[in-house]
């Protein structure tokens, strides 16, 4: 059973909670990439022949029109328009077959959802930031179920900019400080915000906006992604005046297959935008030997 709190818009559940804030006294936010960071994507796996027929990805991408799905990406055209055009020679795409492919392969990253879960009991607020098509967003709603821990603060197809775009940062930033007709605002900055991404470009280009980004997932998804979770909330913790040594965060290396995760022990030197109780520990790979 999940916290009433997840079932609320993100600054509606500060409104009403202890919601863990940062050194500067705002809320901490982690912003998450979804598609390959928390969810599988269909599309690099092996959907190129089973919708497609085409035999290889680079096939593929020989013969479609590369601007179609961008601009249905970037919500600029339906889903019927972006594959009335997917293929140079305009040859015909079964749009049913292809959202019934989806629909069967969506399915979390190894791990993910135990994270995403046990970062949420610890206080931390998640929230997304995907470039995707609003259409096919709603189909990994459907489908996964990412509202139980994170709002979709941020969707290309319905907001027209992508990641890397500065606009992109910008338009997510400002959804996460609130909505002003409710009384609900946050006081953030992109400071306050923690981003995780699979693309090292989009990472560098949250930097660049300010915002903290560890270093994407590699090989082994949910115990890099907990890794850099752990690396930047280590991070501020050492930057928090007043909360005792730096070390109350670790990681610690396993040869084990286990999943990152998060563990309630006694702790003095909490990082403020966590409980006092709570303590983080990962069996994965540390961010400095991620491959």
């Amino acid at each position: 059973h999940l916290p009433r709190l997840l079932l609320m818009p993100l600054a509606a559940a500060a409104a009403v909670s202890g919601t863990p804030t940062s050194p500067s006294g705002r809320p901490k936010v982690i912003l998450l990439d979804v598609m390959d960071t928390l969810v599988v994507d269909p599309f690099f796996r092996g959907m190129h022949e089973t919708v497609f027929g085409c035999e290889t990805l680079e096939d593929l991408f020989a013969q479609k029109d590369n601007s179609a799905f961008v601009d249905f990406e970037l919500g600029r055209v339906s889903e019927a328009e972006c594959f009335a055009r997917y293929f140079t020679d305009r040859r015909a795409v079964d749009v049913a077959r292809v959202r019934a492919h989806l629909r069967d392969s969506y399915a979390w990253v190894d791990g993910m959802e135990t994270l995403c879960a046990q970062l949420c009991e610890a206080g931390v607020l998640l929230a997304l930031c995907s470039n995707y098509p609003a259409p096919w967003a709603d189909l990994v709603e459907e489908t996964v179920g990412l509202t139980r821990f994170a709002p979709w603060t941020y969707v290309s197809g319905r907001e027209g900019h992508r990641k890397p775009s500065p606009e992109a940062y910008r338009i997510a930033l400002s959804r996460l400080t609130g909505d002003r007709r409710s009384g609900h605002q946050w006081d953030l900055d992109a400071h306050d915000v923690i981003f995780v991404d699979d693309s090292q470009t989009n990472c560098e280009a949250a930097r660049a906006m300010g915002m903290d980004a560890g270093p994407p997932p590699c090989q082994k998804p949910s115990r890099s992604l907990a890794a850099s979770l752990l690396h930047s909330l280590a991070s501020a913790s050492r930057a928090a005046e007043g909360w005792g040594a730096a070390g109350s965060w670790r990681c610690t290396s396993s040869g084990g297959e286990g999943d990152g995760g998060l563990e309630r022990a006694p702790s003095p030197g909490l990082p403020p935008y966590l409980p006092r109780g709570a303590v983080a520990r990962a069996t994965m790979t540390p961010p400095e030997s991620a491959s």
